[in-house]
């Protein structure tokens, strides 16, 4: 009975040991999705289709010739990141022309990530900032056609940075746990910690 004792303690103290060294999938680097959208020019439709995990929906909007079109704010919750990613579906026609601004508000200012020629469609691009606190992201786009056109966001999404944890500190000396020899010696055991745990063989 006290050997089973030992070994069920022991295998408690391993499975322990086991969840402190593999890391919680929850705490992971991941993408993260906007949870809402502000469109105060209302020229955007089907917005929420801009962060529904869909790259075969979109959000659209119509942009005037040879102008800037109007912004989509996207909120987030506050996440700490350093870059985005974006999935535009069509945008200036047959060749793709155009231009697209993309800003995040970061630690409560709005900074720029990327403003200039538009992309390829159709494929995830990504784009990096500085790291900061993220709680929202706006994109528009320029049409430098002649006519009008509409512009497809398909999806966007922001990537979460973890924060490092600070070392934690050590029980001092007196607290540490007792050493288990003295039991495991008392029921004839010999073992190896997380280990194959052998009965010693006593002498006749």
């Amino acid at each position: 009975m006290h050997k089973g004792l030992v070994v069920f303690g022991l295998l408690l103290f391993c499975v322990g040991m086991a969840g402190l060294m593999v890391p919680r999938l929850s705490m992971l680097p991941t993408w993260v999705s906007p949870t809402g959208f502000s469109d105060p020019d209302n020229a955007w439709t089907d917005e929420v289709n801009a962060y529904d995990g869909d790259t075969a929906t979109y959000a659209y909007s119509t942009v005037p010739a040879l102008s800037w079109g109007s912004f989509i704010y996207l909120t987030i919750p506050s996440t700490l990141g350093n870059k985005l990613r974006y999935w535009v579906t069509e945008f200036g026609g047959l060749f793709g022309q155009g231009n697209i601004d993309i800003d995040v508000l970061k630690d409560g200012v709005w900074t720029d990530v990327y403003t200039g020629a538009y992309k390829p469609y159709d494929e995830w691009i990504e784009e990096s900032f500085s790291q900061g606190t993220v709680t929202q992201i706006r994109v528009r786009f320029e049409n430098v056609r002649t006519d009008p056109d509409t512009v497809k966001l398909a999806e966007i999404s922001l990537w979460q940075v973890l924060e490092e944890q600070p070392p934690q500190e050590q029980p001092p000396p007196e607290e540490q746990p007792q050493s288990w020899a003295f039991p495991l010696i008392a029921v004839g055991l010999t073992f190896t910690i997380c280990g194959v745990i052998v009965p010693s063989k006593r002498k006749s």
